[in-house]
């Protein structure tokens, strides 16, 4: 069966999408489409890895439109009655449009399954401008931004079919319909997926960072895990790998090299600290309630920015946008967070070691990290500190979130030791010694 052949046009379930206008280009008096013109996941396709156990942010622009389900201040998911949204975390969310469908579509699956699917009509009543008014081919190229509150997330663009009367993301995805992934933020948190942080400096009330906004990188659907570096991934149906060519959908009008990507600006934002549980702000997604840097990058990506600490509890966060033919994205990538002033940023607190069984079992954890790479442990004998753990401990911190760590170790490396310290190793190559627990 051919992906055309997949559609459910007539009677599609369309989670509404209420927009704020961008005013890329001008749109003319910002009304939604004639008529139906629907865009997301309509081919049984959906996204996979995304943390779905609360609010998926999704945004859907073209330019001079967007679409956005940011939820009102203190809740985790949006529902009827609030703001409608793009996103399906689960087939049994209702339909905030109150039309005779009533929920997502299957392949959405359950929350926490990580499965998602885009769903949206720029039809829709509330709707702020029209991207394609006439329905034809290389009109109106939609880009569709989507992030959990993890901070992993993927970038899809798609051009209009014609025959489908719809712009479809399955044409960026493979031919198999094998769902691209949430893509999270690298390992190393010392790079966000859209910024690298190539130095960090911090006093009592400011800290100053040196960094460099990525360039996109094409992402192929058939090989969609990401090289270290090139995390900021963009998914089209211009790719040759993509479901759009190899079926010749004919919604790629501009060929490979005719959507060009390229790195956009750099903004920062005052909000609550991230926790383990819940790294980014609500708001994370959307750029309109970001603040331009200054300076902003080089030509080359690069820049050195000073900024304020905030006072506890909040942190400041520093989040990057991208260019797509030369539009800026309406979403936010890569946000990590910078500590506040009361925040102890990759330094481990709280150390503390137990024993039994013949091990000393090692737990601390991190307020914030920001620079740092891993962790040693050193137990403190009468011969002077020796490391205990064989190698690096990976540090866990998400989005500039700090985590808890536990780790046993046998009794016998600790020699004659009675008390120990863990070191914090930071990308840069100096470490910070925490302070000693006794066992």
């Amino acid at each position: 069966m051919t992906m055309v052949k997949k559609f459910r046009i007539a009677g599609l379930m369309v989670v509404a999408a209420v927009l704020y206008c961008s005013l890329v280009t001008p749109v003319s008096a910002q009304l939604p489409c004639p008529g139906s013109e629907p865009f997301g996941d309509l081919a049984g396709g959906a996204i996979s890895g995304c943390f779905d156990g609360d609010q998926v942010f999704g945004y859907a622009y073209a330019p001079g439109v967007s679409a956005d389900n940011t939820c009102p201040a203190g809740l985790t998911r949006c529902t009827a009655g609030t703001l409608d949204n793009i996103i399906c975390e689960s087939a049994s969310e209702p339909n905030p449009q109150g039309t005779p469908v009533t929920g997502c579509d299957p392949q959405a699956g359950t929350n926490t399954d990580g499965l998602v699917t885009i769903n949206g009509n720029w039809g829709n009543v509330g709707v702020s401008g029209c991207p394609n008014p006439n329905g034809v081919f290389g009109v109106g190229r939609n880009v569709y931004v989507v992030r959990d509150s993890r901070g992993a997330g993927i970038i899809i663009s798609v051009g209009y079919d014609q025959a489908a009367g719809a712009y479809v993301a399955e044409y960026a995805g493979a031919p198999d319909l094998t769902p691209l992934p949430c893509v999270a933020q690298p390992s190393s948190v010392r790079r966000s997926l859209a910024w690298r942080l190539n130095n960090l400096t911090t006093t009592a009330t400011n800290a100053t960072a040196d960094v460099t906004v990525i360039t996109p990188a094409l992402g192929d659907p058939t090989s969609p895990t990401p090289q270290p570096g090139k995390e900021l991934q963009v998914f089209t149906d211009c790719h040759p790998n993509s479901a759009g060519i190899a079926f010749n959908i004919g919604s790629c009008t501009e060929g490979p090299s005719g959507v060009p990507l390229a790195p956009g600006k750099l903004y920062t934002m005052t909000g609550a600290c991230p926790t383990t549980t819940s790294p980014l702000p609500s708001r994370i997604a959307s750029r309109t309630t970001w603040t331009l840097t200054s300076p902003q990058p080089d030509a080359t990506g690069h820049a050195v920015l000073t900024l304020p600490k905030p006072a506890s509890p909040d942190c400041v966060f520093l989040g990057a946008t991208f260019l797509i033919n030369g539009v800026e994205s309406l979403g936010i990538e890569g946000p990590l967070a910078i500590a506040g002033q009361n925040a102890a940023a990759d330094r481990a607190v709280d150390v503390r070691a137990t024993q039994g069984g013949g091990k000393i079992t090692v737990s601390y954890r991190t307020e914030a990290e920001l620079l740092v790479a891993g962790f040693n442990i050193y137990s403190e004998t009468g011969k002077g500190p020796k490391q205990v753990n064989s190698s690096l401990i990976a540090a866990k911190g998400v989005g500039g979130a700090g985590a808890f760590y536990e780790v046993p170790l046998n009794r016998g490396l600790f020699q004659n030791g009675r008390s120990l310290y863990v070191e914090s190793v930071l990308a840069n190559g100096t470490t910070i010694k925490s302070a000693s627990a006794k066992f």
